[in-house]
């Protein structure tokens, strides 16, 4: 049965070509957001990021074989518990004692402000409820909007 090892979320990073050891810089913690200053309709997108990745780590444990098949999701889920959106991973095998997954994000839009959570999700191929889950929590606060930037210097 696969362990929980990591799940984080940052705006870049690398994996090293030879050791295959994986850097990541800026770790997400806290996204701010920008809320407009006229009426919207409802909902309201609260913001929207561009955020890179998000890696995920399973540890193999030592009942698991070759042979056994899982299969993995990511989701940014909102605070009030509903998935923002979620990506599947393909399936897989343990061939190395952790399996680590890079999903890179496309720009998405929080419609709720307060703590997120990034969850990773796994199960056995042809289950069809997740067994494992490990999370990620992060905070989407808002910050007002930044004044216009005149078109022109002033004068003088």
């Amino acid at each position: 049965m696969p362990r929980p090892a990591y799940v984080m979320f940052a705006n870049s990073g690398a994996n090293d070509q030879v050791s295959n050891l994986v850097s990541l810089f800026d770790i997400i913690e806290i996204v701010n957001v920008f809320q407009p200053n006229a009426p919207i309709q409802f909902p309201p997108p609260v913001g929207t990021t561009n955020l890179n990745r998000i890696v995920v780590a399973w540890l193999r444990e030592d009942g698991d074989s070759d042979a056994d098949r899982f299969e993995g999701q990511i989701a940014v889920v909102n605070p009030d518990g509903t998935d923002l959106f979620a990506v599947i991973a393909e399936a897989f095998s343990f061939t190395s004692p952790f399996f680590r997954w890079t999903a890179p994000v496309p720009p998405f839009g929080f419609n709720a402000l307060g703590i997120h959570q990034i969850e990773a999700r796994l199960r056995r191929v042809g289950e069809q409820q997740w067994s494992w889950r490990q999370n990620f929590p992060f905070i989407v606060q808002a910050m007002p909007m930044p004044p216009a930037v005149p078109a022109e210097p002033p004068a003088g």
